[in-house]
């Protein structure tokens, strides 16, 4: 996976990496050593997850020293858009996203949270 991505100039971005986890499981939510490295972001936030596995995400971006991209993983219409990436920077092209990313110049929101800000 490591190799494809860097051959095709693309990114390595976990989704939803906790969801169905839970923490009194017996098994530890740990990405192998050698793709961490390669790994530029983690998906914090996702529409289709609860709450608490977009927090136990965030908490393993944290733990990783990564950034938070948000999805909506729509599956539902009341899904579509619930959560975002939201960059600081326009980007134009594939290849301005990659670098916007591996630069880590993106959050993850909620659209609710961004929607109350421009009142």
């Amino acid at each position: 996976m490591v190799e494809m991505a860097e051959m095709d100039g693309a990114v390595i971005i976990p989704a939803h990496p906790c969801r169905g986890w839970d923490p009194k499981h017996k098994h530890k939510h740990e990405f192998p050593e050698q793709i961490v490295e390669h790994i530029v972001a983690i998906e914090t936030l996702n529409g289709a997850n609860t709450t608490r596995s977009n927090e136990w995400a965030e908490r393993i971006a944290q733990r990783l020293g990564l950034p938070g991209t948000g999805g909506s993983d729509a599956h539902a219409i009341w899904q579509v858009g619930k959560c975002v990436t939201v960059f600081e920077n326009d980007i134009a092209n594939d290849e301005e996203l990659v670098a916007e990313l591996k630069q880590g110049r993106f959050r993850a929101a909620y659209i609710e949270e961004l929607l109350d800000t421009e009142d």
